[in-house]
């Protein structure tokens, strides 16, 4: 079973890459937490990111009292697909560092920050991801694109 899913994984990231046609980088479980004009409510999905832009998908969620009656049909919200070109982040930046001597008691913030502009507009997105490294290779993959290298 564990190779069957392994094999299934390989196949979703390679059908993720023909269809937008670059190499994805990296990936990371997350949480939308705003800041798009056209997504309300916190959802969960992945982050996945080229040189030339970023991605998040979140799938559609069953409502459990339905799922429990058995009715499949039912959904809550839709497929989200959100796709940012690294031209039009202005800046990616990690929150504020908490008083230190408070931050030992409080969990870990592994928020992310994307300013943006679209049409002449200007949006920040909030993503939480899973670890710091996350963090940490998200942002290098922004800087290496505003470079123009990777």
């Amino acid at each position: 079973m564990e190779k069957s899913n392994q094999q299934d994984s390989i196949k979703f990231w390679e059908e993720k890459e023909r269809k937008i046609g670059e190499e994805i980088i990296g990936k990371d479980m997350s949480e939308y937490m705003g800041g798009h004009p056209d997504l309300t409510g916190q959802k969960w999905g992945i982050l996945y990111y080229t040189i030339n832009a970023f991605y998040f998908q979140a799938f559609p969620k069953k409502n459990w009292i339905t799922s429990l009656l058995g009715k499949v049909e039912d959904k809550i919200d839709d497929s989200v697909n959100l796709r940012l070109l690294w031209i039009n982040v202005r800046r990616v930046y990690l929150p504020e560092r908490k008083n230190t001597f408070l931050s030992f008691l409080l969990p870990p913030d592994y928020r992310i920050f994307v300013d943006y502009r679209i049409n002449n507009s200007d949006y920040t997105l909030i993503f939480t991801l899973s670890s710091k490294e996350s963090k940490n290779r998200f942002i290098d993959c922004y800087n290496q694109s505003k470079k123009g290298t990777r």
